[in-house]
C-alpha cells in the first residue's frame, strides 16, 4: 500500500515527489514506484528504501497541473493501491 503520496514544486520546473510502502509480511526495499496522471509522459519511477520510503526529485518541463498518481507491484504480483494527489502549476 502507498501511503502518504505527496507532490511538492521546489521551485520553478524542479518537483519531488514522495510517499510510503508498506505491504505485510513483505520485504518493500527494491520495489519500484511508478508515477502516472500528470507524470505519466515523463516515464520516471523511484526505488523503494530499505524503510519503506520512496522520493523522486526531478525537472519536469510543461509539467500542468491535474492529478498525480503513484503505483507499485509486490514481488508477488500484486498491485498496489492507486495513489493519488492533486498537482497545481
Amino acid at each position: 500500500m502507498i501511503d502518504n503520496f505527496t507532490v511538492a514544486n521546489d521551485e520553478y520546473e524542479s518537483w519531488t515527489l514522495s510517499g510510503t510502502v508498506t505491504d505485510s509480511g513483505v520485504n518493500v526495499a527494491g520495489m519500484t514506484v511508478s508515477f502516472g496522471g500528470v507524470f505519466a509522459a515523463y516515464g520516471r519511477s523511484a526505488v523503494v528504501g530499505a524503510d519503506g520510503s520512496f522520493s523522486l526529485t526531478g525537472v519536469f518541463e510543461g509539467l500542468q497541473s491535474g492529478t498525480a498518481t503513484a503505483q507499485t507491484t509486490n514481488p508477488l504480483g500484486q498491485t498496489s493501491n492507486l495513489a493519488e494527489t492533486n498537482v497545481v502549476d
